[in-house]
């Protein structure tokens, strides 16, 4: 679904405000934007890139699956909002702000802008609805003066290239269905993946793809495979093979990506035709939320099978930390395996 986003056009926006809760049982009343707004050229190329860059491939977002099919959940509310005037556009997305900040329902959770933009994306020109949170932050902006060079403080930036302090909900209507896509950096930690739920479930009303499990499973299948192909030495596929456990058993990584492995655990030469094998295989690009429900058995043994059927096995841990490629070649391999043999079973 992503290759839809890269074709994006922005044909309409409206701004509106949310502000922290300061009283825990009554949402802070919204203050509402009275027309579209009028960028120039440059900043809605900007805009655009900024979006593709948040949801396109290679990015963090997640497609989600819709939960809330009601005619006035989010979802169908997006919909109708594009097929309408910009009048009735400018007036009916305070609905959208609204809807967010109840969803807001603790007072820890900041304020900010609420961003709504229709448009078009894809080679076919669905249209789409973008929804954006971007929490407002201070900054300066660096000015030529009289030769010179003086700074401005600026007390009202957002969407800034270095801010991660923005959500994005993307929709996109096809024939008979609604897609969507999820964009929020707290989703990719499990330390803060809870304060992510209330903007993609209780506002936008999806939840998590329920095929994540067998997407994960995929995931450890095709990169082992992968790994296995490459025409290298046995010890350095041992030592992707390790790193492939390593990234999978991560506690502290709730999402996982094809881009993601490559750039951190792959020699250069191979990034490309990783990323061309996976992708080949139909495997996303974006990323997807790490389900290891389905593998959790094969990740507490690691194991390395000779071609003898003879099979060295660790219940876990790295294999690198006990056993070390003495000499291979095609007939046979030389291993140093740390620590005495303890057990002859039969």
């Amino acid at each position: 679904m992503s290759s839809t986003i890269e074709n994006l056009v922005i044909n309409r926006i409206i701004i509106h405000e949310i502000f922290k809760r300061v009283e825990s049982n009554h949402p802070s009343i919204p203050v509402f934007g009275d027309s579209l707004l009028i960028m120039s050229s440059k900043a809605n190329q900007a805009l655009q890139q900024r979006l593709v860059e948040a949801l396109g491939n290679n990015s963090h977002s997640i497609e989600m699956d819709i939960n809330d099919k009601r005619s006035d959940g989010i979802p169908n509310f997006a919909k109708s909002l594009y097929e309408m005037g910009d009048t009735e556009f400018v007036t009916k997305s305070r609905y959208v702000a609204e809807k967010l900040s109840e969803a807001q329902v603790s007072m820890q959770i900041p304020g900010g802008i609420v961003i709504i933009i229709n448009g078009t994306s894809g080679v076919n020109k669905y249209p789409c609805c973008a929804i954006i949170k971007a929490e407002v932050h201070t900054g300066f902006h660096k000015k030529e003066k009289n030769g010179g060079i003086s700074a401005e403080y600026l007390s009202d930036l957002f969407l800034t290239p270095q801010q991660k302090l923005y959500k994005i909900g993307f929709f996109i209507f096809k024939e008979t269905e609604i897609k969507a896509l999820v964009y929020d950096h707290n989703m990719t930690r499990l330390e803060t993946k809870q304060a992510a739920k209330y903007f993609y479930e209780s506002f936008l009303g999806c939840k998590i793809a329920d095929s994540s499990k067998i997407l994960t499973q995929n995931f450890f299948i095709l990169t082992g495979e992968f790994i296995n192909e490459l025409d290298i030495e046995t010890e350095k596929k041992l030592d992707y093979q390790d790193s492939l456990y390593s990234y999978l058993k991560n506690k502290n990584d709730s999402t996982l990506s094809i881009s993601e492995f490559s750039e951190k655990y792959l020699d250069l030469e191979h990034r490309d035709i990783y990323n061309s094998y996976m992708l080949t295989a139909t495997f996303p690009a974006i990323a997807i939320v790490k389900e290891l429900d389905l593998i959790k058995n094969k990740l507490r043994r690691r194991k390395i099978s000779f071609s003898s059927g003879v099979t060295v096995q660790r219940s876990s841990g790295s294999l690198k930390e006990v056993l070390s490629i003495i000499e291979s070649s095609e007939s046979s391999t030389t291993i140093k395996i740390s620590g005495k043999i303890k057990d002859q079973l039969t």
